[in-house]
């Protein structure tokens, strides 16, 4: 297990556009983008590239980067839909006739409408929520475009200052994308590298993708279940990681229970599950994640091909599991087996562990909903340059978690570039502590994966490139062995001779590669270290939940690993 810290890490983010460029090389600003979904999966999720060189902008307006976003949703703040609120929203509906548009507001139902049953963020009131954009009847008929509305908004709020506050709070929705990598990237289908300049004539990145070599293939091992000690041994509290991933498969590694206060490795949180699945119902949108348990999903049903992503959490919840066997996972499912994670589903999740930590930090919860550690292994490209800051929630949430001590790690991306990705990228604390810990990933001889994201901004290391893992035991894909003999197995006898089966993952592991194994690798260790911690000094308790207390077992964890 290979994990270093920059020495130099705390370079802000948002200045990556403004600092030179290394000696014969581009400045960062200026790197070409390598922002691409298959067009399938862009109309599945209702999406769409934003271009700098077609993109809508008003005057004075900065031209955009590329951006992953849906076309067909703003996100507002759910305080704009109230009552009270009826004026603002009647204002920004009269800028939007101007071009066709308006915010059906009525169709989507508030927080405060849902029923007791569902679990819901309070401290948060005011969480961004999904709002359809309709062409207005009479209109021309034409495609909605989230963009053109926010730059219309945004226009009319540079000459109406009345607005500009409520203008500056709405966003698109991004699409995050997973960073594991997969398939060929030499054909289309490799949302990471599809028209990559990087990789485009260039073998060093996408060998990675094919299988013995780096990309998803299964394989065997010959060990049992990493030892989990008995929870009293370790003072009755083990420290949480939040995967939020695809879910998890069945693996006789990865025991599960719906329930916080049992001992399983694996705790599905349903309850934040099924409130995903209403407001996605909710805010209509067309793909709704399903429960918190994977199933084989096929990327093409008629030619039964698994999904690029299928498996994806089995396999980070698999890493977590060897590299800190005494942890606990809380699984939440936020990304679909194509890797698409909605934005909106991302700042829910948070949204809500954040709530029950703060609840938890004020005697108001158990501690079993307590979180340590948050491990997410996905991102996106901001359309943002680097000297326009809009708001944005996220960032906002994040921030909130770390000064709750909640330590936060994610993927720095996969896609060979030093633009920032986010929320890897985000702007440290106040303090200076790192608000993400951003992690990139390693060959197994302890050299940078080719393929891996790089910048300041990029704040640790870990070995992410032909990671052997768990993975769902009842997966197998279409794919058949080259060569196999024509006969059945009879009765009694050994089992037929065959090549490898490349898609058959019933051995229930598997080896793959991207920054999506090393950002958990990390948050293994950390979540290691803190009961490392609190075992040599009893001052560093796991079970004492004062924010300050917590913050400081976050710093020593991070100290002690080599931060």
């Amino acid at each position: 297990m290979l994990i270093t810290f920059r020495r130099d890490g705390r370079g802000q983010a948002h200045d990556q556009g403004r600092q030179p460029g290394r000696a014969g090389r581009r400045p960062w600003s200026a790197a070409p983008d390598p922002v691409g979904l298959p067009a399938e999966v862009l109309e599945r999720h209702g999406a769409a590239v934003l271009r700098p060189a077609t993109a809508a902008t008003f005057a004075g307006a900065p031209t955009p980067r590329t951006t992953i976003y849906r076309t067909g949703v703003l996100q507002l703040p759910e305080s704009f839909l109230a009552p009270g609120s009826a004026v603002l929203l009647a204002r920004l509906n009269e800028i939007l006739a101007g071009i066709g548009y308006r915010l059906a507001a009525e169709r989507v139902l508030r927080f405060a409408d849902l029923p007791p049953a569902f679990k819901r963020p309070r401290r948060l009131p005011d969480l961004l929520r999904r709002v359809r954009l309709e062409v207005l009847p009479g209109s021309v008929a034409r495609p909605v475009d989230a963009w053109t509305a926010l730059q219309t908004l945004r226009a009319a709020a540079a000459v109406e200052p009345g607005i500009a506050a409520a203008v500056a709070r709405i966003e698109l929705e991004h699409l995050l994308v997973g960073a594991s990598l997969y398939g060929d990237p030499s054909t289309e289908g490799h949302p990471s590298t599809e028209g990559h300049p990087s990789t485009e004539g260039h073998p060093g990145p996408a060998t990675y993708s094919r299988g013995g070599t780096g990309g998803r293939a299964p394989v065997d091992v010959i060990m049992s279940a990493p030892r989990r000690c008995d929870l009293g041994r370790l003072g009755g509290r083990r420290p949480v990681v939040a995967v939020l991933d695809t879910g998890i498969g069945p693996h006789p590694w990865l025991d599960c229970s719906t329930s916080p206060a049992a001992d399983d490795f694996v705790y599905l949180d349903t309850a934040t599950q099924w409130l995903i699945f209403a407001r996605e119902v909710l805010d209509d949108k067309d793909q709704p994640l399903p429960g918190p348990i994977e199933a084989p999903v096929y990327d093409s049903p008629l030619l039964g091909e698994l999904d690029t992503h299928a498996g994806h959490g089995t396999f980070i919840s698999g890493v977590i599991r060897q590299a800190a066997p005494d942890a606990k996972v809380r699984s939440v499912r936020i990304m679909h087996d194509d890797g698409v994670v909605y934005e909106n589903d991302l700042l829910v999740v948070l949204a809500t562990l954040l709530e029950d930590v703060q609840d938890v930090q004020s005697g108001a919860a158990p501690a079993d909903l307590f979180v340590d550690v948050i491990s997410l292994s996905a991102g996106y490209y901001s359309e943002n340059a680097e000297d326009v800051a809009y708001t944005s929630q996220l960032e906002e949430i994040v921030i909130s978690l770390g000064e709750c001590g909640v330590l936060f790690v994610a993927s720095a991306g996969n896609d060979s570039t030093e633009r920032p990705c986010y929320p890897a990228a985000l702007s440290p604390l106040p303090d200076g502590t790192p608000a993400v810990w951003s992690v990139g990933a390693l060959n197994p001889n302890g050299s940078k994966a080719f393929f891996s994201n790089d910048g300041p901004w990029v704040r640790c290391w870990a070995t992410g490139a032909a990671v052997v893992s768990t993975y769902p035991t009842d997966y197998d894909g279409s794919q058949k062995p080259l060569d196999s003999l024509p006969e059945e197995n009879a009765p009694g006898l050994p089992p037929r001779r065959e090549t490898i089966d490349p898609d058959d993952f019933a051995s229930g592991f598997a080896t793959w590669s991207g920054t999506s194994f090393s950002a958990p690798l990390v948050a293994a260790a950390l979540a290691a270290t803190l009961l490392f911690e609190s075992e040599r000094d009893p001052g560093m308790s796991l079970g004492d939940f004062d924010p300050a207390h917590t913050v400081a077992r976050a710093a020593r964890a991070v100290r002690t690993l080599g931060g």
